[in-house]
């Protein structure tokens, strides 16, 4: 150990005050409201707040689903229940590494090349995790305080907080040691919105007690995956910890730094650790009772991927950081966030759907930023799951909800697709393609063999083995791609960008297109593809596939139109050949899946997609069709992104109703994890060993809101708005909505919405009533279109209904949404569902449809006031499906069935509960 220095006490009496009272506050938010769980209940693990800005939990939990997560979008960091450091053993990863999961430190775009993950035996890229930067132990004479030996049962008063505007996690608590010294704690640990390379982590530690206490600062080499140790030390004149290290196989450095500054009169010392690459810095106080020391710890990361000497720049910039201290960093990173807030979605009268929306946003907004340096994996900068990898999740589900918000974050994803296009040209040319070949998973370059997880290449880079065929024939990622950098333009407008980066790629895959589609009678034909569905390969003429590759051929064409090109003309003979071939089940009048679909389950959103996102031009009955054809038979343990799509669509077709509600709240209560509200990739309550957090589903939750009821499409000349609210949400503001350097805000009410501009010239927007401008200083207001106000003898059709079970993906409103393709189940054999008719009404005709062929008695009952009940027709537990039950003449307001769940009764579903006025 080396020789201690004499810390002197850095902070006044003031600043010391500023940090307790803020502490205070955080320790006194008061409890808000929880979303509403499958029963009505409300949630143990998260503690109630007011504000849609604070995720809270009084709970203690160490599972890697309850942790809350920080980032800035160039590094991230999970935060165990301690409240900083490390901690292992969560469980697994799941394909295609399988590796253990951790509350791991990332920093984005730092990929290794490895084998170490327990699916394949080649060597692959794959995310690195650094060490972790957030260790800030302390200790008494009798043991300490870290994310291993905190619990439940040694901590009172326990808190932990996270702070959505800010991204900034507070924990705190009274720790009692092994000794029985009682310690009150406060940890806060925040990255800097600001400054990408910077994060904060501060501990208000107060002693019960007195005599010698200790505090460690540690750049903890337990957490460092795929990666080779360089260098690290301990400089104690500046209180400056500090690690070096490479990736394995890409040789990219990563270098952390620490520097710690107390409030206290301390006296510093080198720590050693057990594991190497672990520097760490002790500092020794005399606690005396109720005195409160605050520790900062500024922590700087800095690599290869922007740095061209990254030790040097974090070692500056800790130090730097240290010197402008803590009140500089609050300041600035809370600006910057405030920035990023501007654009907002607001819904009015649902605080657990905004808490939801939030905590949605603020997931991919802490994974990216203007100066990320690469693209997204379906977990972002929360883990590594997926390994990190660049999948269509980022062109197709998060893109298009940054674009509509954030344009200049959203350029990173684009410009990561042209920065990676030279390897997928090189992809192409290897295995017999013209154009470019994207991977199915990419990661620093987009090269096949190194990156795509399954596909094995020989020395030429040829694919010679892929047993998942995702590499070789999910080809509709190409379109995706190229119709992502289409959007981009539409939506900014920018020429120069286009010509130097957009039209590159559309071109590439557009040549890639026109030599892989086959010439045949009647069109044009692709073969040997695996669906967007993903449980289909080796299938000719995917409708999506097809569909896609035609758009991206005509948006190819439009662009060399715009740069004052000349398009090849086989492009557009082509994109018409390939509609051509789409199969049609004419009986059905939908689009089948691919040439040979016979109606098996399928795994996501595929067919649905062609009314969005991709906008096909067909009819409106073939897309409601297609809706309610595919929705039954889409997997209920599929991924979470699924319902968003068919929300859209049903929003864009229109479909009568309010299904496009039903599928908003199945696309994110199954699946959003208490406490944080993290989605998870599947629905099931025990977290699977896939994505956690699953960004995928965060951006097509978004979409639902900014592309769903609002009808908003980005034109090349215009905007085009089509809203369309369910008469559940009481309205709904898009706040700063971008397009070709303006910004404007949409409020979207029951009867009619507002657009002003906030910034920049006059708004060309395309509405159902025509074209329209939307002039500086000046509303415009258009209607609001509500598909449940079509006309219907259905009295119950989107009232207020309420049951007293509901699975999460199942709510009552499916049994009155208008669709024959959602269904309410309870959640337990014995139930009942309530529908209120808003008026009294004489009975006519009940018409029941169940949703499941499971057995279920149930009667039918009326009521005038939801009191007093009358029995007016029963049915038997089994049941050709639909039960049509004529009333005796009574005047109700209400209308209920009721589930007896006797005998074998299973727990009902209900597809449509259909309740017809008596005829006069």
């Amino acid at each position: 150990m080396s020789r201690p220095y004499e810390a002197r006490c850095r902070f006044g009496c003031p600043y010391v005050m500023f940090l307790l009272l803020g502490a205070l506050g955080a320790a006194c938010l008061s409890r808000s409201p929880i979303m509403a769980q499958a029963d009505g209940s409300a949630s143990p693990h998260r503690a109630q707040t007011d504000s849609s800005w604070s995720l809270s939990t009084f709970r203690f939990d160490n599972s890697f689903e309850a942790e809350p997560y920080v980032g800035n979008g160039y590094i991230g960091l999970r935060i165990p229940a301690a409240g900083m450091g490390y901690l292992g053993d969560l469980g697994k990863i799941g394909w295609p590494i399988g590796t253990e999961r951790i509350a791991s430190a990332i920093a984005a775009g730092v990929y290794a090349k490895v084998a170490d993950g327990s699916f394949y035996q080649e060597q692959k890229q794959a995310i690195a995790l650094i060490p972790t930067w957030s260790t800030l132990t302390f200790a008494d004479p009798s043991g300490s305080y870290s994310p291993t030996t905190a619990s439940e049962t040694n901590i009172s008063a326990y808190r932990q907080d996270l702070d959505l505007r800010t991204g900034a996690v507070t924990t705190s608590g009274t720790w009692t040691s092994p000794g029985g010294n009682k310690t009150r704690f406060i940890y806060r640990v925040a990255t800097d919105r600001a400054r990408s390379h910077i994060a904060v982590v501060t501990l208000e530690l107060t002693p019960m007690w007195t005599g010698k206490a200790t505090v460690s600062s540690i750049l903890d080499g337990s957490g460092a995956r795929r990666l080779d140790l360089v260098s690290a030390g301990v400089d104690l004149p500046t209180q400056t910890i500090y690690v070096t290290s490479r990736t394995k196989g890409t040789n990219i450095p990563v270098a952390e730094s620490a520097t710690l500054e107390s409030s206290c009169k301390s006296s510093p010392s080198e720590q050693n650790q057990e594991v190497s690459g672990t520097p760490a810095e002790q500092v020794t106080i005399d606690a005396e009772p109720g005195r409160t020391c605050t520790f900062v710890k500024y922590v700087a990361v800095a690599t290869g991927r922007d740095s061209s000497a990254p030790e040097s720049d974090a070692r500056t910039e800790s130090q730097q950081a240290a010197h402008r201290g803590l009140a500089a960093f609050q300041a600035e990173n809370r600006t910057a966030w405030d920035t990023v807030w501007k654009a907002d979605i607001v819904v009015d009268g649902d605080p657990s759907l905004q808490q939801a929306i939030r905590a949605s946003e603020y997931t991919l907004y802490a994974s990216i930023a203007t100066d990320s340096p690469a693209s997204l994996g379906p977990s972002g900068l929360s883990s590594d799951g997926y390994a990190g990898m660049v999948f269509w999740d980022a062109d197709t589900w998060m893109f298009p909800a940054l674009l509509a918000l954030h344009p200049d974050i959203a350029r990173v994803m684009v410009d990561y697709r042209s920065t990676t296009l030279p390897a997928a040209r090189k992809n192409a040319a290897n295995n017999g393609y013209a154009g470019a070949l994207y991977p199915w998973t990419s990661a620093m370059s987009g090269d096949m063999g190194d990156e795509c997880y399954g596909a094995v290449t020989d020395s030429k880079g040829k694919v010679i083995s892929d047993p998942n065929k995702s590499c070789t024939q999910q080809l509709h990622l190409q379109s995706d791609v190229a119709l992502a950098q289409w959007e981009y333009y539409k939506a900014t407008g920018d020429k120069l960008w286009l010509a130097q980066r957009g039209w590159p790629v559309l071109e590439a895959v557009a040549q890639f297109w026109a030599a892989k589609a086959i010439s045949v009678s009647g069109g044009y034909v692709v073969t040997q593809v695996q669906t967007p569905d993903e449980y289909a390969t080796d299938t000719d003429n995917d409708a999506y596939t097809n569909a896609a590759a035609s758009l991206e051929l005509r948006a190819a064409t439009e662009a060399a139109d715009i740069l004052g090109r000349t398009a090849p003309p086989s492009w557009s003979k082509i994109a018409d050949g390939l509609i051509k071939t789409m199969p049609v089940d004419t009986s059905r009048n939908i689009y089948l899946e691919h040439q040979g679909y016979a109606g098996q389950q399928i795994k996501q959103a595929d067919v649905v997609m062609l009314t969005y996102p991709l906008d096909f031009s067909m009819p409106q009955s073939v897309g409601i069709n297609d809706l309610n054809y595919y929705t039954p038979r889409t997997d209920i343990n599929g991924p979470a992104m699924t319902d968003a799509i068919h929300s859209i669509a049903a929003a864009a077709l229109n479909a009568p109703g309010c299904s496009a509600y039903t599928y908003m709240l199945r696309s994110y209560r199954p699946f959003l994890r208490e406490p944080y509200l993290q989605f998870s990739e599947f629905a099931p309550v025990k977290l699977s060993a896939t994505a956690y957090d699953f960004l995928t589903g965060v951006g097509g939750f978004m979409q639902e809101f900014l592309y769903g009821f609002s009808g908003f499409r980005p034109l090349p000349d215009a905007v085009r708005l089509d809203p369309n609210l369910p008469p559940q949400l009481a309205g709904l503001t898009l706040s700063n909505l971008a397009w070709q350097g303006r910004t404007f805000t949409m409020h979207i009410g029951l009867r009619e919405t507002s657009l002003t501009l906030d910034s920049g010239p006059s708004l060309p927007v395309i509405t159902p009533g025509g074209a329209k401008t939307v002039m500086p200083g000046a509303a415009l207001i258009i209607p609001t279109r509500r598909s449940d106000l079509q006309s219907t003898d259905d009295l119950a059709r989107c009232h207020q209904i309420a049951a007293t079970s509901s699975l999460p993906g199942s709510p009552a409103v499916a049994a009155v949404d208008g669709s024959p393709a959602t269904s309410w189940v309870a959640a337990e054999p014995q139930a009942t569902l309530t529908v209120d008719l808003a008026t009294p009404v004489v009975l006519g005709k009940i018409k029941v449809v169940r949703g499941s062929r499971d057995p279920f008695p149930y009667t039918v009952e009326s009521s005038s006031d939801g009191v007093k009940w009358k029995t007016i027709a029963a049915a038997a537990a089994t049941s050709t499906g639909i039960e049509e039950f004529t009333s005796p003449p009574v005047q109700a307001k209400f209308v209920r069935l009721v589930f007896p769940g006797s005998g074998a009764a299973k727990p009902a579903s209900i597809a449509e509960l259909i309740v017809i006025a008596a005829t006069p």
